[in-house]
């Protein structure tokens, strides 16, 4: 007999929750990061332009980019002010920010996108900016996962639409093989599953454990 821990469909659940925490914990670092870095400004290598974006300074934002500040500064996780902007959700600074050229790839340490923590926070007005400005719809973290994979996990149907509209891969996968209509699937989201499926996606698809929907 098999022991729990053997069992595929358990050993790919706790894969896939591994990849969804780490995510949170990334989420609750930054906030946490910010509440601390703004009480004790010493104690920080984010840079002023950082700063603008989590307090939501716009104006702060232009005299400083006005100045020659560099719009590519990263601290030491590799956020940019465009990264931290697309977590924050703060489509006037993101506006700002690629209008002064910046790097709509551009990619902290674990490999995330500006469209890749849009998908994760099911923000469409800022995923349609990025992709007018030219972002990558079939980024990808370290993990392997794309727009639509963390759009599918977190259940933003609307999202899932836009991207699939937009000529996103409805079979991509990541480092587990789980595919969008796999995590729909998991999570029992039946509007998304029908979604996916009227878009055509393989309903024999596989994860690397060999479970299909």
């Amino acid at each position: 007999m098999h022991s729990e821990d053997e069992n595929p469909a358990i050993v790919s659940n706790k894969r896939s929750l591994d990849e969804d925490n780490r995510a949170q914990t990334e989420l609750k670092r930054r906030k946490l990061g910010s509440e601390t870095r703004h009480r004790d400004p010493s104690q920080t290598d984010l840079t002023p332009e950082d700063y603008t974006v989590g307090w939501d300074y716009a104006k702060i934002m232009q005299q400083l980019l006005d100045k020659g500040a560099d719009v590519e500064s990263k601290d030491s996780s590799g956020w940019t002010p465009l990264l931290w902007a697309a977590w924050n959700g703060n489509e006037e600074i993101i506006q700002l920010l690629l209008d002064k050229g910046a790097d709509v790839e551009s990619k902290d340490s674990s490999g995330w996108t500006p469209l890749l923590w849009a998908a994760w926070n099911g923000n469409e007005e800022i995923i349609q900016l990025l992709l007018d400005k030219g972002a990558d719809i079939e980024s990808k973290d370290s993990f392997g996962w794309t727009p639509l994979s963390w759009a599918a996990e977190k259940g933003h149907k609307e999202i899932i639409q836009l991207l699939l509209d937009k000529g996103a891969n409805i079979e991509s996968k990541n480092s587990s093989s789980l595919t969008p209509l796999l995590w729909a699937t998991w999570n029992g989201n039946k509007e998304i599953v029908q979604l996916l499926l009227d878009k055509g996606a393989d309903i024999e698809s596989k994860d690397s454990s060999g479970l299909t929907p």
